[in-house]
């Protein structure tokens, strides 16, 4: 079996799917664990697993490549739109990620990539419809967890490497940790 081209140097398809099994039963243990007793928790709980395995494997993707893959993406939309009928706050999930889309799509578009990448504007829509969809404060939390690790990050690679205005840091893998952390507070 072949792996995709952007895996080559990344992961194989095997360590793909290891890293989406890990990650899909450490997310499912997580929001097992507070709801147990009702089948509206353990379905919670599945979905999630099923929502952050395949962003896992994106974020792998633009560690190596600097691209975020639509397919995961879109897969992980998928999810989340399915996600609404069981959420406590579903109107307000949609509304985080058109308010997301509003601001963070153009940003993209005029930057061009500069400042963030439509992949990255893609991932945060969706993720703010995730994290919108457990708590009201979701979204923002995930962002400020998010910029503020990869601020942190890029800090950190300054001391040991030079850093420039025009040096790319993946930002993918901080927004699908930041929301992974947002969600595990409040599920």
């Amino acid at each position: 079996m072949s792996s995709h081209p952007l895996l080559y140097g990344a992961a194989s398809n095997s360590r793909a799917a290891f890293l989406a099994f890990i990650v899909a039963g450490t997310t499912f243990a997580v929001a097992a664990i507070p709801a147990p007793d009702t089948a509206s928790g353990w379905l919670a709980a599945a979905l999630a697993g099923l929502f952050y395995a395949p962003l896992a494997i994106n974020a792998l993707i633009d560690v190596h490549a600097h691209v975020l893959l639509k397919n995961w993406t879109h897969l992980a939309g998928a999810v989340c739109f399915g996600a609404l009928w069981i959420g406590p706050y579903p109107l307000r999930s949609i509304a985080a990620a058109i308010a997301f889309a509003i601001f963070f799509v153009p940003v993209a578009k005029l930057s061009r990539g500069n400042l963030l990448g439509m992949g990255d504007a893609r991932l945060l829509v969706v993720l703010a419809g995730w994290n919108g969809l457990w708590s009201e404060q979701g979204p923002l939390t995930m962002v400020a967890v998010a910029f503020g690790a990869h601020t942190l990050f890029v800090l950190g690679k300054s001391l040991f490497a030079k850093v420039t205005l025009h040096s790319r840091h993946p930002l993918g893998p901080w927004l699908v940790g930041g929301s992974w952390l947002a969600w595990a507070l409040v599920a």
